[in-house]
């Protein structure tokens, strides 16, 4: 197993690649126990811990800096993509679905930035974008207060942020931009970061790969019934166990993102990531009407078929590919535009 830098990027464009699949699965499928697994232990947990990995302070020349990146990076996209869903709801989906739903309160939820309240119901996985700017902005100041501390403190830090997260789940859940669930999800982020140099270099051999796999799986199915937590709707039904089981799966699928970190699918999904995310919701449901209507059956049927989903999945991916390309071809311009503008500007600044 080579241990290049390309490599390890590899991984890691891996590893979002599975995520991303995983989070189309999961959101067709509607096996329940299933459905609980993917969705709703460490898929979530393991985006953040990866944009915790890819978190790097001390590239940044001040919070001003950071944030406008930060803006270019995710907000913009949010916005385009929301506008983009969400007239196609206002003009195709309403008529099937969300009728009783006034079109003024999704336009609130793109301000507002939450799933909550029947906001985002027409595309509900935009909320992580605005929640993982969010950690992102807290993180950010957490690094610059605990910079020239050791890990214990820092790892203090984020459990004092934890247990602030567990007091607003109760008295203030419904916080603009996923405030709340950036407080509760933090952890993973802030340790996939802490522990980010020899995440990044670490060199996974199969002799010491599969005995891990086993394990993780043998853990896995021991804390299944712990898992069920859902950050999105702030659903955490064991606060005591969440970060095992979503640290658990991790794990799992960290080790089997270095076997199959040469897939080159894997790592254009990886790579491509962010579009998949905001797109997938109406396009997999453009899927299975379609494909009810060809196999003349109800779509229903086609969620409790696990063969039916996976290839549901597949083609929900092909149907994403030409916006992929428009988005890098069209919003990835836009967006260096911005950043050398930004950089520019530093730049003279100085």
């Amino acid at each position: 197993m080579s241990n290049s830098k390309n490599d390890r990027n590899s991984r890691l464009d891996a590893l979002k690649g599975i995520g991303i699949f995983l989070v189309i699965f999961g959101h067709i499928i509607h096996i329940p126990e299933i459905r609980t697994y993917i969705l709703w232990s460490f898929l979530m947990p393991m985006f953040f811990f990866i944009s915790g990995i890819m978190f790097n302070y001390e590239k940044y020349l001040s919070f001003k800096w950071f944030l406008l990146k930060k803006i270019v990076s995710l907000i913009f996209p949010y916005l385009f993509f929301y506008i983009l869903t969400l007239v196609y709801w206002i003009l195709i989906e309403r008529h099937f679905r969300g009728e009783g739903v006034p079109i003024w309160t999704q336009f609130i939820g793109m301000i507002y930035g939450t799933y909550s309240m029947r906001y985002m119901m027409f595309n509900g996985a935009l909320w992580f974008i605005p929640c993982l700017f969010s950690m992102g902005i807290i993180y950010y100041f957490f690094s610059y207060l605990l910079k020239t501390n050791g890990v214990a403190a820092k790892l203090g830090g984020l459990l004092i942020i934890y247990l602030i997260g567990i007091s607003l789940l109760h008295y203030m859940p419904v916080l603009p931009w996923g405030i709340c669930a950036a407080c509760l999800g933090i952890g993973f982020y802030g340790i996939g970061n802490i522990f980010r140099k020899p995440l990044i270099e670490m060199e996974l051999s199969y002799k010491s790969l599969f005995p891990m796999l086993i394990c993780g799986i043998i853990l896995q199915i021991l804390l299944y019934p712990y898992s069920g937590a859902d950050l999105a709707l702030l659903k955490i039904p064991n606060i005591y166990m969440y970060m095992p089981v979503g640290f658990v799966g991790i794990a799992i699928y960290f080790g089997i993102a270095d076997i199959l970190s040469e897939s080159k699918i894997l790592k254009y999904m990886g790579m491509n990531s962010l579009v998949m995310f905001t797109l997938q919701e109406p396009c997999y449901r453009m899927v299975l009407f379609l494909f009810s209507k060809v196999a003349d059956m109800p779509v229903e049927s086609i969620r409790l078929n696990v063969v039916y989903c996976l290839f549901a999945t597949f083609a929900t991916i092909l149907f994403i590919c030409p916006a992929i390309f428009l988005w890098n071809k069209w919003g990835k311009a836009v967006q260096k535009m911005m950043l050398l503008k930004i950089n520019s500007y530093a730049e003279s600044s100085n």
